[in-house]
């Protein structure tokens, strides 16, 4: 069935990860970029832990 918008569908890679134009892959959190094999910022999560200790 298509969409009677003409809009595409998301592209998704296999975990789920949605790619934009660019080709980066948002992680819900972050993006990163596949050829580079790193993501493009650094891991909130791991941000927010160090706060906790000080």
């Amino acid at each position: 069935m298509r969409a009677s918008s003409g809009a595409l569908p998301a592209r998704r890679t296999f975990t789920g990860q949605r790619a934009d134009a660019a080709r980066l892959l948002h992680s819900n959190a972050r993006y990163s970029d596949a050829p580079l094999g790193r993501f493009l910022s650094p891991d909130p999560l791991l941000h927010r832990l160090s706060l906790i200790h000080i």
